[in-house]
C-alpha cells in the first residue's frame, strides 16, 4: 500500500484491534461483545478476519444501551485492565 493515504473514514472493514479502538475499548472487551453477540462476526477471507465498519456501527447504534440511555457505571471488578488510551488527554 505504499504511495496510498486512507482515511479512517473511507475504511469498509477493519482488524480486531482497530474494531475494538473504534469503540475505545480492549481487544479483550471487543472479543466479548462478539461471543455475546453485541457485535457482528468479522468476514474471514483467507484465514484473514475483518469487520465491517457499516455492521459495527449499526450494531452499536441498535443495541439497547445506545446512546441517551442511563447505563450503570463499571464496577472495579469489571474493569477490563490496561487501555492504551487510559493516559492520553484529548
Amino acid at each position: 500500500m505504499t504511495g496510498y493515504t486512507i482515511s479512517s473514514s473511507s475504511l469498509i472493514a477493519v482488524s480486531r484491534r482497530t474494531a475494538a479502538a473504534l469503540f475505545d475499548v480492549s481487544p479483550s472487551t471487543f472479543d466479548r461483545w462478539v461471543n455475546e453477540g453485541s457485535m457482528p462476526q468479522p468476514i474471514v477471507i483467507g484465514g484473514v478476519a475483518r469487520w465491517l465498519v457499516s455492521k459495527l456501527k449499526a450494531a452499536f447504534m441498535e443495541h439497547p444501551e445506545r446512546p441517551g440511555r442511563s447505563v450503570p457505571p463499571l464496577s472495579r471488578d469489571e474493569d477490563d485492565g490496561d487501555n492504551p488510551f487510559d493516559d492520553t488527554i484529548g
